[in-house]
């Protein structure tokens, strides 16, 4: 499912849910 796979990856890049991803990602460069 898409959950699964979101917090498949969340557990991949050490984040915890979807506002700290955008917070990590926008920290490294990856959002505009």
């Amino acid at each position: 499912t898409v959950k699964h796979h979101l917090t498949r990856i969340f557990d991949k890049v050490g984040v915890a849910n979807r506002a700290e991803l955008a917070f990590t990602a926008a920290r490294h460069g990856l959002v505009n």
